[in-house]
């Protein structure tokens, strides 16, 4: 009583009353099996296996990653990439219903945004009242989807034969991962700590270049770019963070990519890696990486 109502509405889950986040009155909750009702009804019927079902931030993303018979594995220079169709569903207020073409390369469990690699980006359904009639921009996604293949192949067969000699891929690295200036007070160097941890990033990521079988494709624009994302995704240090409900490196990995962070953070890496290599036929858009 005597209280205005602000018009901001509160998530909670009914199972814990964990708090997920909050928006007005626009935003309309999806469930998850309204999210699946939406693919079955944008495949007509045709089959799918769910390879990975999850929640991640207390359950405020949930994801399920598909697999599809006609969608044909990515092979790179003899290594196969996984591709997968994941539908991440936001209950926090604030995100949306998206499509991502996501792929796992075996040999490593990176995380490959497929998406970005082809120029492509999937599909966005607002929480809407009307997302249920929305089906054809979903089919559009997944269509889009399902074309991503041979597009991942040529891209990144150009970069791997962009050849970097030893000097030119040491060259590269240095500058990529810049070591600051010793800032001198009374006789000390203020700045000794940042110094440290930018020269142990460097010499981490020269040895993945160099000499860890998880990245590979050594001397070529293409393991250029991998040794920097296996650190950022694998090696990097990792804070848990209770309060956000990410609790693993995996999680975070997982989260940085339906947020579309990653995928910001390898759009910039990759102009720079373009920048250091002579490589032909691929540029960085304000799409993605293309063939051109």
């Amino acid at each position: 009583e005597g209280v205005t109502p602000s018009g901001i509405y509160v998530h909670k889950r009914s199972d814990t009353g964990a708090v997920l986040g909050s928006s007005t009155d626009r935003f309309t909750v999806i469930q998850n099996g309204d999210a699946e009702e939406l693919l079955t009804r944008a495949l007509h019927g045709a089959e799918y296996a769910v390879a990975s079902i999850g929640a991640l931030k207390h359950g405020g993303i949930t994801f399920a990653s598909v697999d599809f018979d006609d969608m044909p594995d990515i092979n790179v220079a003899g290594q196969k990439i996984l591709p997968f169709l994941s539908l991440v569903n936001a209950h926090d207020g604030r995100g949306s219903l998206r499509v991502y073409g996501t792929g796992i390369r075996p040999e490593c469990l990176n995380t490959i945004n497929l998406g970005w690699l082809s120029g492509t980006r999937l599909g966005r359904l607002s929480h809407t009242t009307n997302v249920m009639a929305r089906i054809p921009e979903l089919e559009r996604a997944i269509q889009m989807y399902l074309d991503l293949a041979p597009k991942a192949e040529t891209v990144v067969s150009r970069l791997i034969n962009a050849r970097l000699s030893p000097a030119d891929l040491t060259k590269a690295i240095d500058m990529m991962t810049p070591v600051p200036e010793a800032r001198m007070k009374d006789g000390k160097v203020k700045n000794a700590a940042a110094i440290t941890r930018a020269e142990a990033r460097r010499d981490d990521i020269r040895a993945l270049a160099l000499t860890d079988d998880r990245v590979g494709w050594t001397g070529t624009a293409w393991g250029l770019f991998q040794a920097f994302s296996t650190y950022e995704q694998q090696e990097k240090g990792f804070r848990r963070t209770a309060t956000s409900g990410v609790e693993s490196r995996q999680g975070a990995t997982l989260v940085e990519h339906f947020t579309g962070k990653q995928e910001a953070t390898d759009s910039k890496l990759m102009a720079r890696v373009l920048r250091f290599a002579d490589v032909t036929g691929v540029k960085v858009t304000a799409a993605g990486l293309v063939a051109v």
